[in-house]
């Protein structure tokens, strides 16, 4: 939850802002809506599935959060995978203090 969730404060929290230190003691930067996939045989894709090239992973994402001073993402469930969670329940399972999900 973003507390003291002016304009000033939310850009701060994400680092984006000079009072960003200052405000960063009680604010957290949160996405709320992020997709992930993985080409992975334990979470194959729904038949018919369109998948975009390129890396989509839960790694990758890591990665540009800490780059852009996120602290918490919001996963929503994934087209790819119409109604199979696995994957989804994975990730919040390996990684409970980054990340909350949203399943179909």
């Amino acid at each position: 939850m973003l507390r003291g969730a002016t304009a000033v404060g939310a850009l701060a929290a994400c680092g984006e802002h000079p009072l960003a230190a200052e405000r960063r003691a009680e604010a957290l930067c949160i996405d709320s809506h992020v997709h992930v996939w993985a080409q992975d045989r334990r979470f194959p894709f729904a038949e018919g599935a369109q998948v975009p090239p390129g890396d989509s992973s839960v790694e990758r994402l890591i990665q540009l959060m800490r780059a852009h001073g996120v602290d918490r993402t919001v996963l929503i469930q994934v087209i790819h995978y119409k109604w199979d969670n696995r994957y989804l329940l994975d990730v919040v399972r390996r990684y409970p203090k980054l990340f909350r999900g949203v399943c179909r």
